[in-house]
């Protein structure tokens, strides 16, 4: 049986003025088996984005699924991963190319809505 991988790429600016919109990006990944979050372009995030991550984790979590894989790429998203210890929580890589490392089947790709500050949403859904 092959397992799918969600990979959901978000970019932009994260904070509590956007939390109804981040709690549905990752209620939809509750159900996924297998998780990669692209963060790499996202230049901010806040506790309540953090808190709703740690929430999805136990959803997850609790259906048996493994940990979700983050690619971190700026660095104050970086710095409050270290600071949280979000690495025992996450598997926390550097590239796409790290995440993918793991996993034998090609990922189904979704961009997640722009935070604050992020670029013009792409609206490709692209199956690999």
């Amino acid at each position: 049986m092959t397992s799918q991988i969600a990979l959901t790429v978000f970019s932009g600016e994260y904070d509590v003025t956007c939390k109804r919109q981040w709690s549905e990006e990752l209620d939809g990944l509750c159900s996924e088996p297998n998780v990669i979050m692209d963060f790499s372009e996202v230049s901010y995030l806040d506790a309540t984005c953090i808190t709703e991550m740690l929430r999805m984790h136990a959803r997850r979590h609790d259906k048996g699924f493994d940990r979700e894989t983050v690619i971190l790429g700026q660095l104050p998203v970086r710095k409050l991963f270290d600071l949280l210890k979000m690495n025992d929580v996450v598997r926390v890589v550097q590239c796409l190319d790290d995440a993918a490392r793991s996993q034998r089947f090609a990922p189904i790709v979704h961009y997640a809505f722009f935070g604050n500050g992020g670029a013009a949403k792409r609206n490709t859904r692209l199956q690999a």
